[in-house]
């Protein structure tokens, strides 16, 4: 199992010091004490405050992103993770959300996101 790798051009940074001898599917995993056969893994740092975590497909990660308390600040991004441990390309879809702090995935590729103040919900069309 895999936590959520850094964001391309900004400098990865964590609380966890990286092991330089153990890797969960490719990417290093953080030296933390765990469960055994639980691997964690950082997979993207520099956001701003991501509150909702869904996972879309066996390579995607939509991460509702609130950006700070401040209103419309806040992001939707998706996360295209390599299966090689490559560092995982990170899209913004959506920008100027309020504070957005959950996501659930619905049918037929339709995303709900809540915000402060309302409820979105998304059609996600293409490869996501």
């Amino acid at each position: 199992m895999m936590a959520a790798a850094h964001i391309p051009n900004s400098p990865q940074t964590s609380a966890y010091a990286q092991s330089t001898d153990k890797n969960c599917d490719g990417y290093r995993s953080l030296n933390i004490l765990t469960t055994p056969g639980l691997c964690v893994s950082l997979l993207a740092s520099g956001l701003g405050f991501p509150r909702g975590v869904v996972s879309f497909s066996d390579t995607q990660i939509l991460v509702a992103d609130m950006g700070n308390w401040e209103r419309n600040r806040g992001r939707l991004l998706l996360i295209d993770i390599s299966p090689t441990g490559d560092t995982p390309k990170i899209t913004v879809l959506l920008t100027r959300l309020d504070r957005p702090h959950g996501l659930v995935r619905g049918p037929d590729n339709r995303l709900w996101l809540g915000e402060a103040t309302r409820i979105s919900e998304i059609k996600l069309e293409g490869n996501t």
